[in-house]
């Protein structure tokens, strides 16, 4: 049931709050049921092609579980022509954009994974999806120290801690500079006369 899937996405968002979206798009209908969240309370998103003009319905759930309905702009969609299913229905493993504008009008990056049902055939498209700004939070968050700094590469593009400092900036610029030569090594890298203990950890993907 795609709402009830959707109610289910709701629910994990309300006590998961470093994830923006949680979806799962159906290849044969094209129908999606997601949920994100840019507010208090998560929002339910549902949509088929075939119906409502394609235009996704949305409703605010409330905590108490009653829930009111949210009226934006919103063209139709289906999730079958969008880059992220695409690479995901090529291959058996996550996959991860580059980080693109969402519809709320915030930067983010969607992880996603085809899905199989009992018999092995595919059924569609999962995907999770996070804020650039979340993800700032919670590489500061997982700085192990003082003087080091934690940062993501997405394509060619950095999303570094929030409120980074000129120092670290500059550690991650000289970094990547050296990317080729560092690529999936552990080891000590001096910058600026200042030694950095350099490890790196590749995210499942393409």
């Amino acid at each position: 049931n795609q709402e009830a899937l959707a109610a289910y996405f709701v629910e994990r968002l309300r006590y998961q709050n470093n994830l923006a979206w949680i979806s799962m798009s159906f290849s044969e209908s094209g129908c999606f049921a997601g949920a994100w969240r840019d507010r208090d309370d998560p929002v339910m998103n549902i949509s088929c092609p075939g119906e409502n003009d394609g235009r996704p319905r949305e409703f605010v759930m409330h905590a108490d579980g009653t829930r009111s309905s949210l009226t934006r702009p919103v063209p139709p969609y289906d999730p079958r022509n969008r880059a992220w299913y695409t690479m995901a229905m090529e291959q058996d493993k996550d996959v991860w954009t580059d980080i693109i504008g969402f519809h709320e009008g915030r930067p983010g990056v969607t992880v996603a994974r085809r899905v199989r049902d009992g018999q092995g055939a595919v059924i569609g498209v999962m995907t999770v999806d996070f804020f650039t700004d979340t993800i700032r939070q919670f590489l500061r968050e997982s700085q192990p120290a003082f003087s080091s700094v934690v940062f993501l590469m997405v394509g060619d593009q950095i999303i570094y801690p929030a409120d980074v400092t000129a120092m670290e900036s500059n550690a991650v610029s000289y970094a990547v500079s050296k990317f080729d030569e560092l690529k999936n090594q552990t080891r000590i890298i001096n910058i600026k006369g200042i030694p950095y203990y350099w490890d790196m950890r590749p995210l499942p993907g393409p």
